[in-house]
């Protein structure tokens, strides 16, 4: 059986962890111009929350027995939902902005490459 202290800091490192998935969730809606280096850098920080809430998983199965365990266990569920949603958000967005970026480039490059036209020399016969 855990004590109250134990069970009380793991469910305030979880709702850390749900407060950041918010924050960032919240970010990817507001976005008026994306950029790849953001997103990227926010695809990394759920990658590194997905990491911590497993050992925080893992710190809940050590200290609970299996009744307690049972009764977090749809509010971790709940998480890892959040995380795996936001991480296909970003990866998708990120996508996408590499399309965008692909699509102009190859548009730009087109108007932009100079064509050599052939001299030919014409004799004038009169």
């Amino acid at each position: 059986m855990a004590s109250e202290t134990e069970i009380t800091t793991l469910n305030r490192k979880r709702g850390n962890i749900k407060s950041q998935i918010r924050k960032l969730d919240n970010a990817l809606m507001d976005k008026t111009e994306p950029s790849i280096p953001k997103q990227q850098a926010e695809l990394d920080i759920v990658s590194k929350l997905q990491e911590k809430f497993e050992l925080l998983k893992n710190d809940y199965y050590k200290i609970t027995n299996q009744t307690e365990f049972t009764e977090v266990e749809s509010a971790f569920d709940s998480v890892e939902d959040d995380l795996l949603n936001l991480e296909v958000s970003l990866k998708t967005s990120i996508n996408q902005l590499k399309c965008n970026v692909e699509s102009v480039s190859l548009h730009n490059q087109s108007k932009g490459a100079p064509i050599k036209l052939l001299k030919f020399l014409f004799r004038l016969f009169a």
